[in-house]
């Protein structure tokens, strides 16, 4: 279900998903690695999607 909002949600903004091999979870080290450098809590993520959301309707977006 989460996988198949995910496919919609990425085709309608016109992201690109790119998955790790199977069998190979070095891969996905990085991206979690990236992920603790751009948003290292889940309050930071919050706190980001709410400042995106209040300017969004500032702009009448």
């Amino acid at each position: 279900m989460i996988g198949q909002y995910l496919t919609r949600f990425a085709q309608k903004y016109g992201i690109e998903l790119r998955y790790i091999q199977p069998s190979k979870p070095m891969q996905n080290g990085l991206v979690e690695r990236l992920n603790l450098n751009v948003f290292p809590t889940i309050a930071q993520v919050q706190a980001a999607l709410d400042e995106c959301g209040a300017a969004r309707a500032v702009a009448g977006i």
